[in-house]
């Protein structure tokens, strides 16, 4: 499977986050203040710069950034929404390509996609696992990550049936053991705690030491 991927983040639209009767946000603005926010929190600021200083350095009024988006989660979650949608399109394919494989194969193609797009977006990956509070983006109560713990929770269900999966433990304790040991691999990778290697590579190396661990002895 080939997905040509692009190295930045997609742009966004105001139509994209804002319902349609409110006046949009002029576009150039909006591209200004998505740079800005993807650049900032890339570098791990999330946690100690305000909407103030967001506002000031994108040459946006404080207020227009509080009427539109709310608060910071918000903002942030906006910025690189079409980025999200992308890779949950790309999983959904993923997914659905290898539905009648095994659950090895399956869970390796899946894998391979989600690594391949993080690495390949380096700036979103970071917001995502390094800066994004943990209680937002465990929490799934955005759509993405809603849609990854499906997938993962469908495949592990699946590959239980067919006993391809171990069944000593409950499902839910499966998902969050597969689920954890990928985000704890990538947040040590982005922090450059591991070996930094092309993006087939690592998705091979999680996925060599994650099957022993949750498959069918």
């Amino acid at each position: 499977m080939t997905n040509h991927l692009q190295n930045e983040p997609h742009s966004i639209a105001a139509a994209d986050v804002m319902p349609a009767d409110q006046r949009l946000i002029d576009p150039q603005a909006l591209e200004k203040l998505r740079l800005t926010v993807i650049d900032l929190f890339a570098q791990g600021l999330f946690q100690h710069i305000g909407m103030r200083e967001i506002a000031k350095r994108a040459k946006v009024g404080l207020a227009t950034i509080y009427k539109y988006f709310g608060n910071k989660d918000e903002l942030v979650f906006a910025c690189i929404h079409q980025d999200l949608e992308h890779l949950s399109h790309l999983l959904k394919v993923a997914y659905d390509e290898t539905e009648t494989l095994s659950s090895e194969q399956q869970i390796k193609a899946c894998l391979k996609e989600m690594v391949t797009f993080y690495l390949d977006h380096r700036q979103i990956a970071e917001i995502v696992y390094l800066n994004i509070p943990t209680r937002v983006w465990v929490s799934e109560t955005h759509p993405m990550q809603v849609q990854q713990v499906t997938m993962v929770r469908g495949l592990i269900e699946r590959g239980q049936l067919k006993r391809e999966i171990r069944t000593d433990q409950p499902l839910e304790v499966m998902v969050q053991l597969t689920l954890g040991a990928i985000f704890r691999y990538l947040v040590a990778y982005l922090l450059g705690q591991l070996p930094q290697k092309s993006p087939e590579s690592v998705s091979t190396e999680i996925f060599e030491c994650l099957w022993p661990m949750i498959k069918h002895p």
